[in-house]
């Protein structure tokens, strides 16, 4: 698209003055002000990396904001390819006005990925969509994989630095959203996946507190499968990928100054060269995940289950929910298939990360046997049980966690809690970004985000379909909740029904909206009954 002078617009923010522009949207015909690749920290690099982020460096003149800043070091999640820069604390504002005395609500999206890959892209998270509907659109970057989570004790070294990142934008949100025209006092975030679980990580730290009053966590919670590391864990990663790096000092600061004399390529590309033997051949879904802390600024002081547990969790208006077949996740990849025969033979590698870390190998056997005969009864893990192969992963990293996270926060909020089930399957070749497993019926993981957002890795949806319908339909629902902490909505006909600790209610989004409850009630009950004689939750 070609910008006319004319369209160019500014801000000034403490940093400087800010150009950015006026674009009119294709898909929707709405015009919107866009200000990408807006620094709001100083480059975490050098002696900066491994630390806290620090507040952004001000900049003399007009900075133009007129492009997407670089994205954080990884591996692209389409190609494997290296690619990204250290330097990429970066953050885009999309906006339907300026600054007015009627600012509007502000959404800030924090993207998935496995805590190793992603960004805020509009490749696949275009604003055009939900600015339609007056609110203002934040979307970020925030480190990742060994830069973002690598945790090191006895130096230097801080933990949960890409959550720091989250809680460093939302700062910078809350100081400078005005001029964009948000309101600073109305902010929700969402996010899918391990963005989902930053929502859920967000409303656990101390240091996120006030910074935001609706939350979102779309399949993802801090529950999620290996997705929490415990700090002893963690500081091992740190020391196995240090010495593989060359780094084999015993002190802790001279391996700190060692990591930092790393290429920051050779940290993302060496990254299993952190894991174990176990680990390697265990249901880790990657090496570097936040984990708790000590100290008056950890991010997290203690475990997120015994945080949730004891009600210690920011009380805000919250909706959680998953797709309905999250497992097909696993065979994004096609070669996964291959696996079967080692998994068939080795069911103790699909377990729940919460188990195996804290149950000896005899027991974990026995549960292993437990939930291959719940799933499979006498059946063996082929081609011909994708489906029940599917349902399980789904229960194992996904379901049950939303399920736990939908308890508990029922249990301890006096604000609404909201749950939904995204089960709409977009017409064939339509509308999503991937293809897997075309003959299991089910909504995969992150098939819900075409349905949110515009982005050129989706093919639009011809105007006037179904899938067109369901799409404005969530977008409603997810802004009406941004702007009043309830995502009912008069345009899509729907009472959305909070869950309550007596009954989970939940949204079920498939061509229509019907409330239920009890999500995939038969499967939770299996994992509590388990849970209760394995390893026993707090009352």
């Amino acid at each position: 698209m070609k910008i006319k002078m004319s369209e160019f617009v500014t801000v000034d923010i403490p940093q400087g003055r800010l150009r950015g522009k006026r674009v009119t949207s294709d898909a929707t015909g709405v015009s919107y002000y866009s200000f990408q690749g807006i620094p709001y920290a100083k480059p975490p690099v050098g002696p900066l990396r491994f630390k806290p982020p620090e507040d952004p460096e001000p900049w003399t003149g007009t900075r133009d904001a007129l492009a997407e800043g670089p994205i954080c070091v990884q591996g692209d999640m389409f190609s494997g390819e290296l690619v990204g820069d250290e330097d990429c604390l970066f953050l885009n504002v999309y906006t339907p006005q300026l600054a007015t005395r009627s600012p509007k609500p502000v959404m800030v999206w924090i993207h998935g990925g496995k805590f190793s890959m992603g960004s805020g892209n509009t490749n696949l998270f275009g604003p055009d969509f939900l600015v339609a509907e007056e609110v203002v659109l934040v979307t970020i970057n925030y480190r990742l994989g060994a830069l973002g989570f690598l945790y090191l004790e006895g130096c230097d070294v801080t933990g949960n630095n890409g959550l720091r990142d989250q809680v460093m934008a939302l700062k910078w949100v809350r100081d400078n959203i005005a001029q964009f025209g948000g309101d600073p006092g109305n902010v929700t975030i969402f996010g899918e996946s391990a963005g989902g679980a930053s929502v859920h990580y967000l409303t656990l730290s101390p240091l996120a507190s006030g910074l935001f009053h609706r939350a979102i966590a779309q399949s993802g919670s801090v529950f999620i499968g290996g997705c929490n590391v415990p700090v002893g864990a963690a500081n091992q990663r740190a020391r196995r990928l240090a010495r593989a790096l060359g780094c084999r000092s015993e002190d802790p600061r001279q391996v700190a100054a060692c990591l930092r004399s790393v290429p920051a390529e050779q940290l993302v590309a060496d990254k299993a060269k952190a894991r174990d033997n176990q680990e390697l051949h265990g249901a880790i879904l990657d090496q570097f995940f936040p984990s708790h802390e000590t100290g008056p600024e950890a991010f997290l002081p203690d475990s997120p289950r015994r945080l949730l547990e004891s009600g210690l969790f920011s009380k805000v208006p919250f909706i959680t929910g998953v797709t309905s077949a999250e497992g097909k996740v696993k065979l994004f990849d096609s070669s996964y298939r291959l696996k079967f025969p080692e998994i068939d033979q080795n069911f103790t590698s699909v377990l729940p990360m919460e188990l195996s870390d804290n149950l000896d190998v005899e027991t974990c056997n026995e549960i292993a046997n437990v939930v291959k005969k719940f799933y499979f009864g006498e059946k063996h893990l082929c081609e011909d049980t994708v489906a029940e192969f599917i349902e399980m992963q789904s229960d194992v990293e996904f379901v049950f966690a939303a399920h736990e996270t939908l308890q508990l926060h029922a249990r301890w909020s006096q604000l609404p809690v909201f749950a939904y089930l995204f089960d709409h399957e977009p017409a064939p070749g339509s509308g999503f970004l991937h293809t897997v497993v075309e003959d299991v019926p089910g909504v995969p993981h992150a098939g819900e985000l075409p349905f949110l957002f515009r982005g050129s890795e989706y093919r639009d949806f011809p105007p006037g379909a179904p899938d067109a319908a369901t799409r404005g339909s969530m977008v409603k629902l997810w802004t009406q909740f941004a702007k009043t902490g309830n995502p009912s909505s008069d345009a899509v006909q729907v009472t959305w029904i909070p869950a309550t600790k007596e009954k989970l209610s939940y949204l079920k989004i498939n061509g229509g909206f019907k409330m239920e409850t009890d999500m995939f009630k038969r499967r939770t009950q299996f994992w509590e009954k388990l849970y209760e004689k394995y390893l026993p939750r707090k009352n």
